[in-house]
């Protein structure tokens, strides 16, 4: 309760005076509210008043003295203008840290203060001429961006930049859609709008590609699989395994140990893709731990045997290093001794043995080295060498080589003696290895990459490809911790030499583009018929063919309904061809496809199934009169695969070797007409070909750079182009201009004015490309001469009647600033004015006008929509909504607290999309940037999909969806209910809709139609069964 007021004015002021000084002192301003009280008193509509009597300067009581008392406890008079200053030193304060004055829309200080709807809200101002020209002068000296559309894409780009810090800060993580904001910015809302982007069509490649550099996906699932994957991976890097349970000290990643058990389960259930399987193998996945731990135990008995040649390992804890392994073998004895364990199987006995297992415990070791002795010696005088095969005495043979060299144990001199006198090679594979580097060298000199097929032969007969490939085994067993002899052991040093020539360790990078069929029937036909081959356009007959049979002028070809659904003329003109050419055609082709007439034979497959393509092969051999191989396509897979790598890879680098030839010899790629290299290729012809397979992303990324490493110039024409534009810009630098008359020839006699026509000539067409349009205006190129041009100080000289009205706006223009000119305004000349500019932009809006009077008109800053601000400022609102509600899923009905109607306008939008609005429809850029800020475009597809993702995710935990009625998800969602609607919506129920894609979805999800009423005896399982994860 406010008191009641003093009968001595000063001495009310003052008490209130030192009331407003006392809250300066505590808060350091004196921004109060209204109806702020303080003791009793009005402070708020005290300060108010002061403001008031300020502004006015009518009140004889407010003297200077107490305008000097009030700005000493800093009363700011202008609050707004306060205010404005004091975003404009946020504004200032935000470039300082980050660079840029380049605002995301939605950034929020950490003080919580909407910069970015400020900055926005400037723009919108300046852009309607309302912001004060001093207010300017401070934003431009901040370099403020008043192109609202670059701003949008500068936030894209900012984005992105914070996204791809955040991956790298958390080890390739992406951040979840509930994340806490980084500067301000929400990057998981952000993302989710980018696969709603992708799935609506309306995000662009580059920024695709740009993310999926970063490792992203767009389909949820894969994404959270990848993530586990790549920590993982990271995981397998830094410590050589993926047994996280033997790491309990806490610094295994999160989750990371539950996710692996997923995935072993998932493997014995048969749930993981082939790809996923051969992917966690390859970072040392172990399906089987019990029995990885045992191995694991077991290689540790075997570096141990090799160290100390013997298994004597003593298990008390603190009288040796190795107590633990010392256990381990205990139990293995004692296992040996009850053969009651059936994990304990005859291969571990035998494992065990080989290794010098003695099973009695108290055997001499001296005893048992003279043991093993004595058997190589015995292997010596039979074989007249110590090079025995696996086994046990090799085993034995080489712990001896690691005791010599003071790595594995001991040896004495005499026993060192003994062993050399029956013929010990101490280090036999080290000059061997050093041979087969120099061949490898020399390969890599010509191709620049080691890519060699397994059955790769140097010149002198030496088997290259099956060096390597022993290298890579090697490799593999480097990098898990096993480093033992044998022809596949390789050490640091060779691993550092063989990098330095661009070493392939993983030799699956080796393939090529072919389907899974093609290279199965290529595969047994060439068990039959070693010169079937797939031919390319470069090779005789001179078109491509999947498989040719050049010694039964037979071909065949399989054709998949992905590349052949369309292509029925081109099948049978490939059959004429054929036929032209005397070549005996026969078609594979898979279900859904038309019959095909131009053939000799058309095998039509029943299914996609393997047993479908083994018939079809025996098909083939029967029809061609040939011996039939033993066809069983899941027991050949690898070795089709490896067949068919090492003969394309090595096919194509054959042809390689001779331009390589060519090129050292000669300095070029001018090929003369008809040059066939010794397998009969045609050498300009195949170049030709590099070039279409590299414009159509065909050649891998090695095959381009050993072309590009001989010179190889991918687009002549382009070269050609480029040099016209050079001398064109020569004559630029000399002339001022680009007025070349149509005879004109440079010196070198190149007809640079009638190459300047065709491009005038193509641009008037719309066939030149829009960058060399950009290229060639740069030189201030003339497409028309009949073009005028205006400037500051020169009039249009042709005083058409457009341009007396463009005139008319000019004046306008340069006397307001602006053209917001009503319909119905008339010049002083009688020039309707109005009525033309919203005849122009009618014209504009249905493409009438030509380019250069739209040219005029921008230069004088004509808006072509003059509702546009009404729209910013109804996105500007949407935007905010959709910042703090994580999307734009709002209702029709909905007000803002201001009393704007959000929801109607948002209902609108939609309807403009779908063109049932009585206004101008929607904009593509309008929509694009609905979409960015999570635009529901079909609020009812939306929730149908959002109860889908609810079943799925059940499905996927449960394995089922036996969901009774009334079930409800944790988050209070019926999902019973939504799924006995879907079943009704089957049956017919018009309350509900049903579509074939939205049933297709229900059923990969299992889905059961004709399901009755679950109890809730079923539900309470259910839920149990769920432990909780559900959410």
């Amino acid at each position: 309760m406010a008191r009641p007021k003093s009968s001595d004015p000063n001495a009310e002021w003052n008490t209130l005076f030192q009331l407003a000084k006392a809250f300066y002192i505590q808060h350091n301003h004196l921004l109060i509210a209204n109806d702020f009280l303080c003791d009793g008193h009005r402070l708020g509509r005290w300060i108010g008043t002061q403001r008031q009597n300020y502004r006015k300067g009518n009140n004889p009581f407010f003297t200077k003295e107490r305008i000097e008392l009030l700005e000493s406890i800093g009363m700011i008079w202008n609050v707004k203008e306060a205010a404005w200053q004091e975003m404009w030193n946020e504004l200032a304060r935000y470039k300082q840290l980050h660079g840029t004055s380049r605002v995301p829309q939605s950034y929020v200080t950490p003080e919580g203060k909407h910069l970015g709807i400020w900055l926005n809200r400037q723009r919108v101002q300046q852009k309607r001429g309302t912001l004060l020209p001093r207010r300017k002068e401070l934003l431009d000296q901040l370099d403020v961006v008043w192109n609202p559309e670059q701003q949008r894409k500068e936030n894209w780009n900012s984005n992105y930049r914070l996204l791809k810090q955040y991956v790298n800060d958390h080890d390739g993580a992406f951040p979840p859609m509930n994340d806490a904001p980084t500067d301000g910015i929400r990057l998981g809302q952000w993302l989710s709008n980018q696969r709603n982007h992708y799935k609506n069509g309306t995000l662009s490649v580059s920024r695709q590609n740009k993310l999926s550099m970063l490792g992203f996906f767009w389909d949820g699932v894969t994404q959270h699989w990848e993530l586990r994957y790549r920590q993982a991976q990271s995981y397998f890097i830094e410590h050589g395994h993926l047994c996280l349970f033997l790491q309990r000290d806490g610094t295994s990643p999160k989750e990371l140990g539950n996710w692996l058990s997923q995935q072993r389960i998932a493997y014995q259930k048969g749930a993981l893709s082939p790809q996923q399987v051969h992917r966690l193998e390859n970072i040392g996945m172990i399906w089987d731990v019990r029995t990885y731990l045992w191995d694991q135990m077991y290689q540790e008995a075997v570096a141990f045997y090799r160290k100390h040649g013997h298994l004597l390992v003593s298990k008390t804890s603190g009288m040796s290093e190795n107590s633990r392994l010392g256990q381990w073998l205990s139990t293995q004895r004692a296992e040996y001794r009850s053969r009651k364990n059936p994990l304990f199987t005859q291969d571990r006995i035998q494992k065990l043995e080989a290794i010098g297992m003695v099973w009695d415990a108290l055997v001499d070791s001296k005893l048992l080295w003279e043991s093993w002795y004595n058997k190589a010696k015995d292997f010596f005088e039979d074989n007249g060498h110590l090079c025995p095969p696996k086994g046990p005495l090799r085993t034995w043979i080489l712990a001896q080589r690691g005791a010599k060299r003071g790595k594995r144990g001991n040896i004495s001199a005499d026993q060192i003696q003994l062993l050399e006198d029956i013929g010990m090679i101490w280090e036999p594979e080290e000059e061997q290895w050093q041979a087969m580097y120099r061949r490898a060298v020399d390969y890599f000199k010509m191709h620049n990459m080691l890519n060699i097929p397994c059955s790769y032969l140097t010149p002198d007969g030496a088997r290259l490809g099956q060096w390597l490939a022993a290298q890579r085994k090697g490799y593999r067993n480097f990098l898990a911790g096993r480093h033992g002899g044998g022809r596949n052991a390789i050490t640091p040093r060779h691993i550092e030499l063989l990098n330095q020539i661009g070493m392939i360790w993983d030799g699956d990078t080796i393939t090529c583009h072919t389907s899974r069929q093609e290279k199965t029937i290529l595969y047994y036909l060439k068990s039959i018929c070693p010169d079937a081959e797939k031919v390319s356009r470069w090779q005789s007959p001179g078109f491509e063919l999947d498989i040719y049979i050049p010694s039964l002028l037979t071909a065949i070809e399989y054709d998949g309904v992905v590349w052949h659904r369309d292509k029925l003329d081109k099948d049978e003109e490939k059959g004429r061809l054929c036929r032209k050419h005397g070549i005996r055609f026969i078609r594979v082709r898979e279900p859904g496809l038309s019959p095909v007439q131009t053939c000799d034979l058309s095998i039509q497959l029943s299914g996609v199934e393997d047993a479908c393509l083994e018939k079809a092969i025996r098909e083939i051999v029967s029809y061609l009169n040939l011996p039939c191989p033993d066809i069983n396509i899941a027991r050949d897979s690898a070795d089709i695969y490896r067949t068919y790598r090492d003969y394309s890879s090595r096919k194509w680098d054959q042809v390689y070797e001779s331009v390589y030839s060519h090129y050292t010899q000669f300095g070029n790629l001018s090929f003369r007409k008809n040059r066939f290299n010794s397998n009969g290729v045609d050498l300009a012809n195949w170049i030709n070909t590099q070039r279409d397979a590299y414009r159509n992303d065909e050649l891998t990324p090695l095959q381009v750079q050993k072309l590009e490493k001989v010179g190889m110039v991918w687009n002549p024409f382009e070269s050609q182009w480029k040099a016209r534009f050079r001398m064109a810009e020569e004559y630029h630098r000399t002339f001022g201009n680009l007025f070349i008359p149509a005879t004109y020839h440079t010196q070198d006699g190149v007809a640079l004015g009638s190459w300047l026509a065709k491009q005038r000539e193509q641009y008037r067409k719309g066939k030149l490309e829009p960058r060399r349009i950009h290229l060639l205006e740069g030189l201030g190129v003339i497409w028309s001469f009949r073009q005028d041009h205006i400037n500051q100080d020169q009039r249009l000289s042709t005083h058409t009647n457009w341009y007396r009205f463009y005139d008319a706006a000019l004046v306008f223009y340069n006397d307001k600033g602006h053209l917001k000119i009503p319909a119905q305004y008339v010049t002083s000349a009688g020039l309707k004015l109005g009525g033309w500019l919203a005849e122009q932009r009618s014209r504009y809006r249905d493409g009438k006008l030509n380019e250069s009077c739209i040219q005029l008109l921008e230069s004088i800053k004509i808006e072509w929509n003059v509702f546009s601000d009404r729209w910013d400022e109804m996105f500007a609102l949407a935007e905010d909504y959709a910042r703090k509600n994580n999307g734009l899923w709002v209702s029709s009905k909905y007000v803002t607290p201001e009393g704007i109607r959000l929801g109607n306008w948002v209902a609108q939008q939609r309807s403009k999309l779908h063109a049932k609005g009585r206004r101008s429809p929607l904009t593509p850029e309008q929509k694009h940037r609905l979409d960015e800020i999570g635009m529901v475009w079909d609020p009812n597809a939306a929730k149908w999909m959002f109860k889908y993702h609810l079943a799925k995710s059940f499905y996927l935990q449960n394995g089922h969806l036996h969901i009774p009625v009334d079930y409800v998800t944790e988050s209070g969602e019926k999902l019973g209910m939504w799924l006995n609607s879907q079943r009704q919506a089957l049956r017919g129920n018009p309350n509900y809709l049903m579509t074939e894609e939205r049933k297709r979805l229900l059923d990969e999800i299992g889905m059961e139609w004709n399901l009755k009423r679950t109890s809730h005896t079923v539900k309470q399982k259910t839920g149990q069964k769920k432990d909780g994860n559900d959410k």
